[in-house]
């Protein structure tokens, strides 16, 4: 597990405390109203429903507001890690690769070394590799900056809605049957995280 989402965790973990407890004290109002006449309990059990979802919305906001600058970091090093330009000395190696007639699986293998550890030059040889029809284990290719950008952002998105659904209540005073978050392991949005840390343990974000 990496550092951004060891950071997310934290935050949800937080949240989810204090959402607990909001929510513990809110049932425990409602059940101290149960013996009251219908009218006066539900005016109380009103009471209690308003001041509950303002102090868990509250809670879940400074959730948000904390997870937002993780996202814009992550997305940040994440671009750098895979932008980042080869050396002068994997330009050369490159250069040299590309003008010769013909590649063997040993040039290939040699080729993953020498460039391993930067996005582009592994992505050049990558595309060497497949325009002269060959095929290596040997090979890297990076992940798609686009498309991981993109699943950062729907990951984001997913924990907001996840977060603001996360013990609501309906009208009737009844909670959504939203317990969970989105961090099972080898689930979607865990599998997100894990590549885009990947990447940057990879290809390092200074």
């Amino acid at each position: 597990m990496g550092t951004y989402q060891k950071a997310l965790e934290a935050v949800e973990a937080e949240m989810q405390s204090a959402v607990d407890a909001l929510f513990n004290s809110y049932q425990r109002e409602v059940e101290s109203n149960a013996d009251l006449v219908p009218g006066k309990r539900a005016v109380l059990d009103r009471t209690a429903a308003a001041k509950y979802q303002a102090a868990s919305q509250a809670a879940k906001e400074r959730a948000l507001a904390k997870e937002g600058p993780l996202f814009e970091d992550l997305r940040r090093d994440v671009e750098k890690a895979l932008t980042a330009a080869p050396t002068p000395e994997q330009l050369a190696y490159l250069q040299t690769l590309s003008l010769r007639h013909s590649l063997t699986d040993d040039d290939i293998r040699t080729a993953a070394v020498a460039v391993a550890g930067n996005a582009a030059a592994e992505a050049n040889v990558a595309a060497l590799a497949d325009s002269r029809g060959m095929i290596s284990a040997a090979i890297t290719i990076p992940p798609s900056l686009p498309d991981l950008l993109r699943r950062i952002d729907d990951f984001e998105e997913s924990r907001r809605r996840s977060v603001t659904r996360y013990r609501s209540i309906q009208q009737n005073g009844q909670e959504d049957d939203i317990h969970t978050m989105t961090f099972s392991p080898g689930a979607g949005w865990s599998r997100v995280m894990e590549d885009a840390e990947g990447a940057l343990e990879r290809y390092g974000a200074e």
